[in-house]
């Protein structure tokens, strides 16, 4: 879960870096970015199902993927 969430901000801190003037203003790239995060969520909990995994870590993780996938829709 470290290894996701150190992934997932050294992705968005180096996009940017690389190119802060770019996109569609703050409110777009906020959308955009929790879609992201939603879709990372749901590769890492396909990823881990595979695994023997502690049942109810991998069930919080779900909520949280749920949770930021519903935010991304309503935002």
């Amino acid at each position: 879960m470290k290894a996701l969430l150190t992934t997932f901000a050294a992705v968005f801190l180096l996009t940017f870096l690389a190119t802060p003037t770019m996109g569609a203003g703050w409110f777009w790239d906020v959308g955009n970015g929790l879609g992201f995060a939603a879709f990372a969520g749901l590769i890492y909990l396909t990823i881990t199902s595979a695994r023997r995994t502690d049942v109810r870590a991998h069930q919080v993780l779900g909520y949280g993927v749920l949770f930021v996938a519903v935010a991304h829709v309503f935002w």
